[in-house]
């Protein structure tokens, strides 16, 4: 697939060499033909991989607009394609600041370079002018967006920004990658309300390779709300849209498990068994990994210690349970056979260095008192011993 996307067709070098001759003693347009042409044989050595023939093609003649802006990229991707990028954006630099280049939005591949390349050297203005050129042609490149976002948020309230963003999109499928990117945005600040808005209604269609990430996201919003009927409604819709429904179970079960939400029909622990049992149809490994953590940490929230001591051990058959050790289990369930210790007040004795005996420590206010209350000040006796 060509780099740069164009219209015309020839025979490359052998088509050049014969307008030049055409064009001996003629106008300036043909000279402008001629740099077209000179472009289209540099850009068709690049899709040939003849990299040094197209630095030979485009010594001259890169230019902020016209003919110049497509020889300019593809000489960028020669040297690029040879290693040396500092010439590539050396090259770029100074044509895409031009008054003339407002309208020029590069190939993504070099868009996202020179972002990255101002961005590096502190240059934020001309980076978040061509990103925000950028974003709405190449809308479908997240990374484009995400870009946009970090740059022009620099100098820009965030929430504002996404507003404005957001009255760009248009409800067809091209925009679905910029929803995402602006819901997720959203989620970030804890506004669910706009990320769902930002999501949209209309789901894409389940073949999409946006679909997962889209209903994932819409649930993900709705979850952090506590709004369990309009997540399960949304379970119900992707579930009829065709996805795998043992897929889905597994996603609800950790879902409610993970947004603490109760399902009133079926404890939480239950649904995770009930995936757990379907692990071997389970593509996604990861879910199986959230599965298995969760039913500990719900079993041992239920009082069940002897029950997580078991999912521990069928877990650890099939997962990695870093950070989770059986003796914590253990101990949780010797404390539930140990006798009851009842609520009597303990005495906590504090042992402070000697040199500190004279001086004061703060208490912080008691828990009725008002958050802005002051700190009280207890004298340390000589023994420097405190009850």
């Amino acid at each position: 697939m060509s780099w740069i996307a164009r219209s015309r067709t020839t025979k490359g070098a052998h088509r050049l060499v014969l307008a030049l001759l055409l064009c001996l003693g003629l106008t300036s347009g043909c000279r402008d033909r001629e740099l077209e042409d000179r472009a289209t044989a540099a850009c068709e050595a690049v899709d040939e991989e003849r990299f040094e023939e197209a630095l030979a093609l485009s010594e001259t003649g890169s230019g902020a607009t016209g003919a110049g802006r497509e020889l300019a990229q593809c000489r960028c991707v020669a040297l690029l394609s040879l290693g040396d990028r500092d010439a590539c954006t050396a090259l770029l630099d100074p044509l895409l600041r031009a008054p003339e280049a407002k309208d020029w939005v590069p190939h993504p591949v070099l868009t996202k370079l020179m972002l990255r390349t101002w961005q590096s050297a502190g240059e934020l203005e001309p980076a978040a002018e061509l990103a925000a050129r950028a974003a709405p042609v190449h809308r479908e490149d997240l990374d484009l967006l995400q870009l946009e976002l970090m740059l022009r948020s620099v100098s820009r309230d965030e929430a504002e920004l996404l507003a404005e963003i957001e009255t760009r999109l248009r409800d067809e499928p091209s925009w679905l990658p910029q929803r995402l990117v602006l819901a997720f945005a959203w989620s970030r600040r804890a506004q669910y309300a706009d990320a769902l808005r930002a999501l949209g209604d209309s789901a894409p269609p389940i073949e999409h390779r946006l679909a997962l990430p889209w209903y994932e996201s819409r649930i993900q919003a709705q979850a952090a709300t506590g709004d369990l009927a309009a997540v399960q409604a949304t379970f119900a819709a992707w579930t009829a849209a065709g996805w795998d429904p043992v897929d889905l179970a597994a996603r609800y079960a950790l879902r409610l498990s993970t947004d603490q939400l109760v399902d009133p029909k079926t404890p939480t622990f239950e649904l995770l068994r009930a995936a757990i049992a379907t692990q071997d149809q389970l593509v996604d490994r990861n879910i199986v990994w959230g599965l298995h953590r969760r039913l500990i940490s719900e079993l041992l929230a239920a009082g069940q210690p002897e029950a997580a001591l078991a999912a521990y051990d069928e877990a650890a058959k099939v997962i990695d349970l870093a950070g989770i050790t059986r003796a914590e289990i253990e101990r949780a369930v010797q404390r539930q056979g140990a006798p009851a210790m009842g609520n009597a007040p303990a005495e906590i004795e504090f042992r402070l260095p000697a040199e500190l005996a004279g001086g004061s420590l703060l208490l912080s206010p008691e828990p009725d008192q008002a958050a802005d209350a002051a700190y009280r000040a207890l004298a340390i006796p000589k023994s420097a011993e405190l009850t």
